[in-house]
């Protein structure tokens, strides 16, 4: 599919400029070895953090984010799609908990 936009994923996360509402995401492994990554929108207020207490207790109670896609072991020079619907002045993280890597972004 084209994508409307892509995120990168390596020895660093990164995304472009993006516009709000229903988009086509390519998520690429710029990488030498495969990879894991999560894209999340979280609650006000809310961070990785809470994010691990919620999964440490079990998933209990509301979940501090929305998980919006992802994908796991990546192959090195690979990419993936998603259609994804983003909220105007929302703001998004991609993480990637191997690398301990996380990219927050806010669409216009």
């Amino acid at each position: 599919p084209e994508a409307d936009a892509t995120l990168t994923l390596g020895d660093a996360l990164s995304a472009p400029e993006l516009e709000a509402g229903e988009r086509t995401v390519e998520l690429r492994n710029d990488d030498e070895r495969p990879g894991s990554v999560f894209l999340t929108a979280f609650a006000p207020g809310k961070t990785e953090k809470d994010l691990t207490r919620w999964e440490e207790s079990g998933m209990k109670g509301p979940a501090p984010a929305r998980f919006l896609g992802g994908a796991i072991d990546v192959p090195p020079h690979t990419s993936v799609y998603y259609r994804i619907r983003f909220e105007e002045g929302h703001e998004y993280t991609l993480l990637d908990d191997e690398r301990g890597l996380q990219l927050a972004f806010t669409p216009s």
